[in-house]
């Protein structure tokens, strides 16, 4: 298939060393694969329509780096939805040819969970099939139910929007076709997963969930503890610092009231000794003059027997003097 391919696009394509794009070869080609349409012709049909529909001159062939070959497309998009939508046409269900009869398509809706985008605007649905009726299904939300029956041809009917449409169903289960009124069938891709395995599958999304959630919650739970410690710890700090302060403040009060009255003690002393020097030279001065009254009168008292001593010599030498002279 590769070598048809690249038999086919060398004409017009343009090949490339060292580029980058979304999709290589071997992804392309892996959409045929999945689909099981392995017919070279069938698959070169699709890819000449699809490069001829978007133009031959929009599409290139490039080598990356790793030596993949890697295709390029203007209108990537587009030139995809072209080679899902012939491949659909190709793997859809055909009456009498491919399509699943009344016994394969009944196990098939009861026991599976089919999701597929109905046409309806809203995207992909889930359709979960039971005996009385069926419930849809988006992103796992209910958003509506309705009834299926039989026709007298065997050919299952689902009343959609309470419009009655046939459904078929191809056997490879790849694909169904709905039929509404009088216009043609419209071919879908088809994606089923077993119920049992899908009940399974959600029970353990919903575990997973749960368990994501009990984590997060925990780790919330755990950083509001971790911030409201932190919290709890600087206020914590802030009242330890507070408190030093205070107590530095109160400490530095308390010394600077002892240093004052230890200088206003100082003062005191320095004063009283002060007085009591004063006092104690006063009194020494006291004694001192006192002393120097004493002696100064004891030197009067002298100088006064001296003088009366001298009188009395003198008026004895006189009576002397005088009886000698007699």
């Amino acid at each position: 298939m590769k070598k048809l391919f690249n038999l086919t696009l060398i004409f017009f394509v343009l090949l490339i060393v060292n580029s980058n794009a979304k999709i290589s070869q071997k992804n392309y080609f892996a959409i045929f694969s999945k689909y099981d349409v392995k017919d070279r012709n069938t698959v070169q049909k699709i890819i000449n329509k699809c490069v001829n529909k978007l133009g031959k001159n929009n599409i290139k062939v490039r080598t990356n780096n790793n030596g993949e070959k890697i295709l390029e497309h203007k209108n990537e998009k587009e030139f995809l939805n072209c080679t899902y939508q012939n491949i659909l046409q190709i793997i859809k269900p055909i009456p009498a040819v491919n399509s699943l009869n009344k016994k394969q398509l009944k196990n098939f809706i009861l026991n599976n969970e089919i999701t597929f985008d109905d046409g309806l605007g809203d995207g992909k649905m889930t359709y979960i099939f039971s005996e009385n009726g069926y419930i849809k299904y988006k992103n796992g939300k209910e958003i509506g139910r309705d009834g299926w029956r039989w026709s007298k041809l065997n050919q299952l009917r689902v009343f959609m929007n309470g419009e009655k449409t046939t459904w078929r169903v191809s056997k490879e289960l790849f694909a169904l076709s709905i039929k509404r009124k009088t216009s043609k069938s419209v071919p879908f891709f088809l994606e089923y997963e077993d119920k049992v395995k899908a009940k399974e599958r959600r029970e353990k999304l919903i575990a997973q969930k749960l368990a994501e959630e009990k984590r997060k919650e925990e780790e919330r739970l755990a950083e509001k503890k971790r911030k409201e410690e932190e919290r709890l710890a600087e206020e914590k700090r802030k009242e330890e610092e507070r408190l030093a302060e205070e107590k530095r403040l109160a400490e530095e009060k308390r010394l600077a009231e002892e240093k004052k009255i230890a200088e206003e003690k100082r003062i005191e002393e320095e004063r009283i000794a002060e007085e009591k020097k004063i006092a104690e030279e006063k009194k020494k001065q006291e004694i001192i003059n006192k002393k120097l009254s004493l002696i100064k009168e004891t030197e009067l008292e002298k100088t006064k027997i001296y003088k009366l001593y001298s009188r009395i010599h003198k008026i004895i030498s006189r009576c002397f003097r005088y009886s000698w002279s007699s």
